[in-house]
């Protein structure tokens, strides 16, 4: 396939382009520059799967410096994991305020969605999460949003959790953000659900 670059420069009213090379003029040139759709389809899944596999690595590095990782798990769509930290670690490696946290009980509970087809990070869902305790007891049930974050986006909250073994529920609602994939809108079309059992907290003793 042959790309023409347009170059980065606006156009100016005499059709000066700055010495870039001229692309397409006419609307019948244009056509005959778009590939078809077989070939341009099979170029944005590459592309996505690039920003995937980016978005893998982070994860792992991200994974790295957590107290608490879990591995991934298919449900419908995606790709789900969660991540625990004391609530004032932040990476930071500030042995003091993540022992700090941990003996008061907070943590901060990440969870990591994935597109199960290309890899990339899933925006705009509205994620809740439920946790009960080693012997069965309801903790509590928060929303999580979106955590822009500097290595990896996830959806997070801090949670005031007794340290030890737990169980998570994760559910997942449907996407609202605009989506532009409208050959794939049989995707992300039911809100899906999954449970982690043997979720280690973090506290005393245990980081």
């Amino acid at each position: 396939m042959t790309f023409v670059r347009h170059g980065m420069r606006a156009w100016r009213g005499d059709g000066y382009r700055g010495g870039l090379e001229a692309g397409p003029q006419t609307v019948t040139e244009r056509r005959q520059h778009q590939p078809d759709d077989d070939e341009a389809s099979q170029r944005m899944l590459h592309l996505a799967r690039l920003q995937g596999d980016a978005y893998i690595d982070a994860l792992g590095y991200l994974r790295e410096q957590v107290a608490t990782a879990s591995p991934e798990r298919r449900a419908g769509g995606y790709w789900i994991g969660y991540i625990v930290q004391p609530a004032d670690d932040e990476r930071e490696r500030d042995a003091d305020r993540a022992a700090s946290s941990a003996a008061r009980g907070i943590v901060r509970i990440g969870v990591t969605i994935r597109d199960a087809a290309d890899g990339r990070f899933v925006p705009g869902l509205d994620v809740t999460v439920t946790i009960t305790d080693a012997e069965g007891r309801e903790v509590g049930s928060h929303d999580h949003p979106l955590t822009w974050d500097v290595v990896a986006h996830h959806y997070a909250h801090e949670w005031a959790v007794p340290p030890g073994r737990a169980a998570m529920r994760v559910v997942i609602s449907l996407p609202s953000a605009d989506r532009q994939d409208d050959a794939h809108l049989g995707r992300f079309d039911a809100c899906t659900a999954i449970e982690f059992s043997d979720v280690m907290i973090p506290g005393e003793g245990t980081l």
